[in-house]
């Protein structure tokens, strides 16, 4: 399946898609508090979790194309 520019736009502004990413955004925040309060064992993997989730929010159409389809 083929997603188009328009459909990615789409649904990065439906509700159901806004209300996960801010899911994604709560997350990294409980990630964040937790590194500061000394909860993970591997600093590192905190780190790279919070990252991902960034990452996710963050990602553009030219990016999710070249990841999906290249």
């Amino acid at each position: 399946m083929i997603i188009t520019e328009e459909e990615w736009n789409d649904w990065k502004q439906h509700e159901v898609t806004r209300e996960f990413f801010k899911s994604l955004k709560e997350e990294r925040e409980r990630i964040k508090e937790q590194l500061i309060l000394g909860g993970f064992d591997e600093e590192g993997v905190a780190r790279g979790m919070a990252r991902g989730l960034q990452d996710l929010r963050d990602m553009k159409y030219d990016d999710f194309r070249e990841l999906v389809y290249e």
